[in-house]
């Protein structure tokens, strides 16, 4: 079971920075690091983007959700085909669907002049150069793609009249992927455009939740019938806030897909079960590590005395949610004659749990 504890969960403190610059950082979870990431196919990364940051215009080679754990500020997005980008409002608590080829940028213009802006990536590399890791092309700056070609290729590209200009043109913007504004230069970003916000963000920290308890904690799945990009996507969201020694009941995806997990703020501990009741993870966890359940295995979640948050992407776009206990079980959905023999217990133990598995709806309280 060490083996497999190691396996699914990322170790503490080892997040990588890609990039350090004025405006912000670029972290990654490393495949190198994590081996399951490859293995599996997904990947994860966190920027942060410190006051008047300012991420270049890039694409990658993955789908990806991203969710704001900080802050605020705008995004710029060109989806596949599109002639327009499409600009929108990102505040804590958004999720928000970023396609496998768009090009985005991401700018903290939060009122708060001292708050970053952070948003945590988690994402499938099945199409990626390196399974379990996010590849960007950058279109400005020293990693820009026009970096490569020949002076005399962009100068014919972009009309210019010389190789000289075109040699300016590339290298004019020195920084590598994040760059911070002057006041002047954020006062001529462009505005947000509030309906597509509104089709293609989701917030997390005003919608209703699909499930809370007092005292518990609460829990939202979102889907593409909320958003329809997350179709294109192939993903879909899930933010589940455990309140401090509450339980998160034990569940399971009953349609064949993967679940990657971020621990976004507090600690706890975590359990997987697998095929043949076989224990595959039981271990603690803290802000900042990943972990990975996989296809039909059962997760649970204690949380800990600071609460449990967490941030899932799940591989598919219409998830179904199974959960073993609690008011809407398996088992609370079975005829109690089927329950009673299964289990080989009496009828007054069979009601005796069916009654109590009522109370529970995904969350068990802390009885402290």
């Amino acid at each position: 079971m060490a083996d497999e504890s190691t396996r699914l969960v990322s170790p503490k403190n080892k997040l990588e920075k890609v990039v350090d610059e004025d405006g912000g950082s670029y972290y990654a979870w490393s495949s190198l690091e994590f081996p399951v990431l490859g293995q599996t196919k997904l990947g994860g990364g966190r920027l942060v983007l410190h006051p008047l940051g300012f991420a270049l215009p890039h694409y990658a080679d993955s789908s990806k959700l991203g969710y704001v754990v900080q802050g605020s500020g705008k995004v710029g997005m060109l989806l596949q085909a599109a002639s327009k980008e499409k600009v929108l409002r990102l505040k804590k608590g958004d999720i928000i669907p970023v396609p496998l080829g768009s090009i985005s940028w991401w700018f903290n213009d939060d009122k708060n002049t001292n708050r970053d802006f952070t948003i945590i990536f988690l994402g499938e590399t099945s199409k990626a150069l390196h399974s379990g890791d996010f590849t960007y092309f950058i279109l400005s700056g020293s990693l820009a793609i026009f970096n490569g070609f020949s002076p005399n290729i962009i100068a014919k590209s972009l009309g210019l009249d010389n190789d000289e200009e075109a040699k300016q043109l590339v290298t004019s913007q020195t920084e590598a992927m994040i760059i911070k504004l002057s006041i002047k230069q954020a006062q001529n970003m462009p505005n947000v455009d509030e309906d597509e916000n509104m089709i293609i963000t989701f917030d997390t920290e005003t919608s209703r939740p699909d499930a809370k308890v007092e005292r518990g904690g609460e829990a939202l799945v979102v889907t593409s019938e909320q958003v329809p990009l997350l179709e294109e996507v192939g993903l879909s969201g899930m933010v589940v806030r455990v309140h401090e020694r509450a339980l998160c009941l034990p569940e399971f995806c009953a349609n064949s897909a993967l679940q990657l997990t971020c621990v976004v703020r507090g600690s706890g501990n975590v359990e997987i079960v697998g095929a043949n009741g076989e224990s595959v993870l039981k271990t603690r966890v803290e802000e900042g590590q990943l972990i990975v359940v996989p296809r039909f295995f059962v997760v649970s979640k204690l949380a800990g005395e600071e609460g449990l948050e967490c941030f899932t992407i799940i591989t598919t776009p219409k998830p179904v949610i199974s959960r073993l206990v609690g008011k809407s079980s398996v088992w609370t959905a079975l005829d109690p004659h089927v329950v009673q023999t299964s289990l080989n217990i009496s009828q007054g133990m069979e009601k005796r749990i069916r009654t109590n598995m009522s109370k529970n709806q995904i969350f068990v309280p802390s009885s402290n």
